[in-house]
């Protein structure tokens, strides 16, 4: 019997030993999630935009004048700083019973605040359909909404070249960049 425990003893010593050296699976790594990842690209201010906008005047002999507009234009930067030409034509309402077409052009400087931002001054001129020519001096920011479209505010002071008549405007306009 003695000889029975022996067997038995070391039976099950050399089977622990064979048992502690067996490997344990471990089960494989599972993949980490994706990365969440972010647009990084900004509106690039450089080039070719056209437009829609809207705007209304209010000229110191008492008329008020609505129009629409198309615009097209052409920016270039260097650093922070924006320059830019511009033109539109459009159609005008005023409060005196006359409509018409009106047209001009303007030219800006701009400082980029931010990679989606612009404010800027500008100057330029106007001429409409009834004969009056106008200078304009103004300021105004410009906001990208995508990574083709902008959206502009202006602030524009209206001095006639025929007259003594000033007035004030205020508009917007949605611009599209190519």
């Amino acid at each position: 019997m003695k000889k029975l425990y022996i067997g038995i003893f070391a039976t099950a010593l050399m089977s622990g030993s064979a048992l502690a050296h067996t490997p344990i699976p471990i089960p494989a790594p599972t993949p980490l999630e994706p990365a969440i990842t972010y647009n990084t690209s900004v509106f690039d201010w450089d080039g070719f935009y056209m437009g829609v906008g809207v705007s209304g005047i209010a000229y110191s002999d008492g008329f008020n004048v609505g129009q629409a507009d198309v615009i097209a234009g052409f920016n270039i930067t260097a650093g922070d700083l924006l320059f830019g030409l511009e033109g539109w034509i459009g159609g005008f309402k005023s409060s005196f019973p006359s409509s018409g077409l009106q047209g001009g052009a303007s030219a800006r400087v701009g400082y980029l605040v931010s990679p989606e931002a612009v404010v800027y001054i500008a100057g330029g001129g106007n001429a409409n359909s009834l004969g009056f020519q106008y200078a304009t001096v103004g300021a105004g920011a410009e906001f990208a909404l995508t990574n083709n479209l902008s959206l502009d505010f202006e602030y524009k002071y209206w001095m006639s070249l025929n007259s003594a008549v000033t007035g004030n405007g205020i508009g917007a306009s949605l611009n599209w960049a190519f």
